[in-house]
């Protein structure tokens, strides 16, 4: 079950990606289209904070412009940036890990981690099964 598949992310950008020096802990913020609540007709594209925790296997291939592109001003839709979101899906790996994968116009990071965060939302492996 791909947590993330309620959001929608078409047109949306990563807003920024930080990790620590090993890259055991990752922090992406991107635009998304957040879930219908009960009576809404149309979706409220927001930041989702993704935050992973106790990462493995982790690859991670960007371009140059990525950098520069992260330090480009945002407020609110209005923006210079340019990194656009293709696929973005957070799924079980096994019992007690998870996979993320993003794919966007600049970046390209897969990894394994044994924890997320979405949204302030916790989420587990276990979470994911079924």
């Amino acid at each position: 079950m791909n947590v993330l598949q309620e959001y929608a992310f078409t047109d949306c950008l990563v807003l920024q990606f930080e990790c620590d020096s090993i890259l055991r802990n990752i922090t992406l913020r991107v635009e998304g289209y957040f879930p219908l609540l009960f009576g809404q007709t149309t979706r409220q594209r927001k930041v989702v904070e993704i935050q992973l925790f106790d990462c493995s296997n982790t690859n991670v291939r960007v371009i140059p412009e990525f950098w520069e592109d992260l330090r480009r001003p945002y407020a609110n839709g209005d923006t210079y940036k340019a990194n656009e979101i293709n696929e973005l899906c957070l799924n079980s790996e096994s019992a007690t890990s998870m996979r993320l994968e993003l794919l966007s116009d600049m970046m390209q990071l897969e990894v394994e981690c044994a924890r997320a965060v979405v949204g302030g939302v916790d989420i587990t492996s276990s979470d994911l099964q079924g």
